[in-house]
């Protein structure tokens, strides 16, 4: 029997010898469509180098899957996660952060559930908030009941006969109606989502009681609605024919529900089992320094994303600070100043030059803007992390011979008793 075991490694490592001659007998096409998409193949290079990515994918169909692990067990994705839904973080942006294919095989690996898991959870919960928001939409659905004096819609005459009219009380007629409800099969399906993700918040070992209260929040907003929903219906309710929040939080509730006992397929079940996926970890570190940095600046107004012309979007401006800040996951930091790469400089010199960054930051004259890379330090803590209370620049390092550029290394949060 041909081997089909899945080829692991972690991220930014190197495939031994015989699975690099493996790949290279696949004749893969590594080439990517260079926008923001994450890459194919988990971003694995042709030499057999993982990258930035985790999660599982399928290198061709009945080929051996890809598994890559974070490079540390027992990250905890959730607060991460948290913090950014915490701060907001755009939903459009949050789904940049991964990809997950439901649609082929799934792939042997359960070490991947405590990485999945958390995210998608955690971005239902993001969407949904925005959701109801604007509150749930009504929709007509067809009701069936037996009316006391009085009739709605049609009489239906055989079933109204044998169960009113043959039994004495003629008083009462069976009718089929439409109903103007917020008791509709899309409506049922993110309740049932909702009640997925308070069920997988709760079976953590160490639930996010933060996650678990604004699940509840949104819970209370579907009073008198239903969660009976049936595979074959949450199977026929089509993304196309909605607006606003509801196709993505429609696709996210059968993704969370996927994960669970509900029997949208025959693995969903399988706690061994993951889909194709994959988790761009850069920005999921990204979310952390942004929780890093709310804590340092508490009270204080941090842009994320921010549109700098031209130079595309600075990760994080402080106005309060005149500060620009960028997260690199890289430890490179960590070594020599001269193997900073340039291209680092360049774009943060960048989005210093933006005039329209300039104008939030209200800088008129052709003062310098202090610019500061955070980066992963190698080391990893199971508290929350903050910076201390001294000025951000002053706990930084400066970069040699490179004026106003900082640097300033944070752990990576770990799971509590991990």
């Amino acid at each position: 029997m041909e081997d089909r075991s899945p080829i692991v490694l972690r991220e930014q490592q190197q495939l031994d010898e015989q699975e690099r001659a493996y790949l290279a007998s696949l004749n893969l096409d590594f080439s990517s469509s260079g926008n923001d998409e994450i890459p194919p193949f988990l971003g694995l290079s042709a030499d057999g180098w993982s990258s930035y990515y985790v999660g599982a994918a399928w290198l061709k169909k009945n080929s051996r899957p890809l598994v890559v692990h974070p490079k540390i067990d027992n990250i905890d994705f959730l607060s991460i996660f948290a913090e950014a839904l915490s701060d907001n973080v755009a939903p459009a942006y949050f789904k940049k952060a991964y990809r997950i294919n439901l649609d082929t095989p799934f792939i042997e690996d359960g070490a991947l559930n405590s990485t999945l898991t958390p995210l998608m959870v955690t971005h239902f919960i993001s969407v949904m908030r925005i959701l109801l928001a604007s509150g749930l939409k009504r929709n007509y659905v067809i009701r069936e009941d037996n009316l006391k004096s009085k009739v709605r819609g049609h009489i239906l005459p055989l079933r109204n006969l044998q169960k009113n009219i043959l039994r004495g009380h003629a008083e009462k007629t069976i009718c089929r109606f439409q109903e103007y409800s917020y008791d509709y099969p899309e409506n049922r399906l993110l309740k049932r989502g909702l009640l997925a993700a308070e069920s997988l918040l709760l079976g953590l070992r160490v639930p996010n009681n933060a996650l678990l209260q604004i699940v509840r929040k949104c819970l209370l907003s579907f009073t008198g609605i239903s969660s009976d929903i049936t595979p074959q219906a949450v199977m026929s309710i089509r993304h196309d024919k909605l607006y606003g929040e509801y196709p993505e939080a429609i696709r996210l509730a059968k993704n969370i529900l996927a994960r669970t006992d509900f029997a949208i397929s025959e693995t969903s079940s399988t706690s061994h089992r993951v889909p194709e996926f994959a988790i761009d970890m850069s920005r999921v570190f990204e979310f952390h320094v942004l929780g890093v940095l709310r804590r340092h600046f508490l009270g204080h107004r941090i842009l994320f994303q921010e549109y700098a012309g031209i130079m595309g979007r600075a990760d994080y401006i402080v106005p309060s600070a005149q500060l620009i800040v960028d997260a690199k996951y890289k430890q490179y930091y960590t070594q020599k100043s001269s193997d900073i790469l340039r291209a680092d400089i360049r774009e943060l010199s960048g989005y210093s030059r933006s005039q329209r960054i300039r104008n939030i930051l209200k800088v008129e004259d052709n003062s310098e803007i202090p610019c500061l890379i955070i980066y992963p330090d190698g080391s990893y803590s199971s508290e929350e992390y903050s910076l201390s209370k001294l000025p951000i620049l002053s706990q930084a390092k400066p970069m040699p011979g490179i004026q106003s550029f900082y640097t300033i290394g944070i752990p990576i949060p770990l799971m509590i008793n991990s």
